[in-house]
């Protein structure tokens, strides 16, 4: 049986944590009493991992050990850096890309409730695709937090195309100021003074331990695509999703087509030409009723693919 678990997560203010928060996701779960390694090769990566008391070596500094599986999660282009942890690993798995690269691992894993090979004509590999809601760990940390938001607005990171300050700009008057909630990425905490001054009454949250707890307690979310979609779905929310990148209409159409509940999304259109009107809309009706789901199920299916 493999003894060793070898980690390797992209991560920095930019890029946000959600790549880091997974990986540590499945740590947590399923291998909490296996000996795990994170891999890091910047400062960020570095400090969130020495902050949940993992061990962690610096990727050039790392001595090779037998028998391991190696479990990365990054959406890079180039992963020349790692090609020596694959070729030397018992197994390889890596997540949520369709990069070409995949076709040097042994699985590709997509936890993600809307993805569907066969309306992905990208992913032509070889590679075993394990995809859906069951390989989606929910991060919970409980007790749940005080806070009770009615709209909460979280693009993550830096949020390059400054879609939370458009996004004030347009309800900001449609709605109470203090029922509006701001989470805050790594990559934005400057901004923390000027929303409070350009936007008086609206809370702001920072460094949360659980991004769930803070959507399950929230009535509408503004959001982008990527972790926190999943997170909407597994509490059954209204979301407003916004697009950095045109690709993003077609995997909102995914979205529709796979949800439990089809009207709690809307289209919020790309940070260029939001629609504004159909927000405003959107936003008025703040009681609703939703198919109620177990999310007891949700990332069960990891222990099938990292014990096998």
């Amino acid at each position: 049986m493999v003894k060793n678990y070898l980690f390797y997560a992209a991560g920095s203010f930019e890029e946000g944590y959600g790549h880091l928060y997974r990986v540590f996701s499945i740590h947590k779960k399923y291998l909490s009493n296996k000996k795990s390694i994170f891999l890091y090769r910047n400062k960020v990566q570095e400090d969130f991992y020495k902050s949940k008391k993992l061990k962690a070596i610096k990727i050039c500094e790392f001595e090779f050990i037998e028998d391991f599986v190696l479990i990365i999660d990054t959406k890079d282009k180039d992963i020349r850096f790692l090609h020596n942890f694959i070729k030397n690993s018992s197994k390889s798995i890596c997540i949520d890309t369709i990069n070409d690269w995949v076709r040097k691992f042994d699985i590709l894993v997509i936890p993600n409730f809307y993805f569907n090979p066969e309306n992905s004509p990208s992913v032509n590999f070889e590679t075993p695709i394990f995809y859906g809601r069951k390989y989606f760990i929910i991060r919970k940390q409980l007790p749940n937090l005080k806070h009770k938001n009615t709209y909460l607005i979280t693009f993550g990171g830096s949020d390059p195309n400054n879609i939370t300050r458009k996004i004030l700009h347009i309800i900001y008057k449609e709605v109470k100021s203090n029922e509006i909630t701001v989470l805050l990425g790594k990559g934005m905490l400057d901004q923390e003074t000027i929303l409070k001054k350009d936007f008086p009454n609206i809370k702001i949250l920072k460094d949360l331990k659980s991004t769930f707890e803070i959507i399950n307690n929230s009535k509408i979310i503004f959001s982008t695509l990527g972790t926190t979609v999943q997170e909407i779905e597994a509490a059954q929310k209204k979301a407003v999703i916004c697009f950095n990148s045109s690709d993003d209409s077609q995997d909102f159409k995914k979205i529709i087509s796979s949800t439990k509940n089809k009207k709690l999304w809307l289209n919020g259109g790309h940070h260029l030409n939001l629609n504004e009107n159909d927000i405003k809309k959107f936003i008025k009706i703040t009681k609703y009723k939703v198919n109620y789901i177990e999310n007891h199920n949700w990332g069960e299916s990891w222990k099938e693919i990292l014990f096998e």
